[in-house]
């Protein structure tokens, strides 16, 4: 009996179907061979010399059966080993895929594995850009409050200059201060806008 491995479930039933049905029709065959062979054999030893023109008609038609069983028999023949090289064809052909489809789940794996280490390395950077955008914020803050704190300071010791009365001297440095911020202010969104 031939197996047929790595076959579909339908497609292997029905090769296996054939192949027992061929085998069945070339035992057929064979037992038939056997017959006409022995009852051959027994009229040619019962057959006289009178009786050779009867015993040859009736050899010529045996013979011409037991031709006709033996070309059947060779037909069946070529049909077995036929299905036998396509199963082994189609079976080649089965490893050749199931080899491919285990490397390409390699590949696939592998991708994802990858895919999962860009992952967290690109949210580890994340992380990072966003705590030095959070300092430089936070210096920029510091910054711009060092700089107005500077800048009313200035703004009060030059008006010292003209011996005004403190309240005055300190209202007027603010409002320099807020001049020079609005100015300082205003240039920067212009330049902004130019950039972009």
């Amino acid at each position: 009996r031939l197996e047929l491995s790595g076959s579909a479930g339908n497609a292997r039933q029905e090769w296996d179907q054939r192949l027992q049905e061929w085998g069945r029709e070339i035992t057929t065959l064979r037992a038939q061979l056997d017959n006409a062979r022995n009852a051959n054999g027994r009229r040619a030893l019962r057959l006289s010399g009178g009786d050779m023109e009867c015993g040859s008609a009736g050899f010529t038609a045996q013979h011409e059966g037991v031709m006709q069983s033996t070309e059947m028999l060779e037909r069946s023949s070529c049909k077995l080993e036929e299905a036998r090289r396509l199963a082994l064809e189609t079976e080649d052909i089965g490893q050749g895929v199931l080899g491919d489809l285990a490397a390409q789940r390699e590949t696939i794996l592998h991708t994802l594995e990858s895919t999962r280490t860009i992952g967290s390395e690109l949210n580890a950077a994340r992380q990072t850009l966003n705590r030095l955008i959070a300092t430089a914020q936070r210096n920029r803050l510091i910054t711009l409050v060092i700089g107005a704190v500077l800048c009313l300071g200035l703004c009060f010791w030059s008006l010292a200059w003209l011996k005004l009365p403190l309240k005055w001297n300190l209202g007027l440095a603010i409002l320099a201060a807020v001049m020079i911020a609005t100015c300082f202010a205003v240039r920067f969104k212009l330049q902004r806008r130019v950039n972009s």
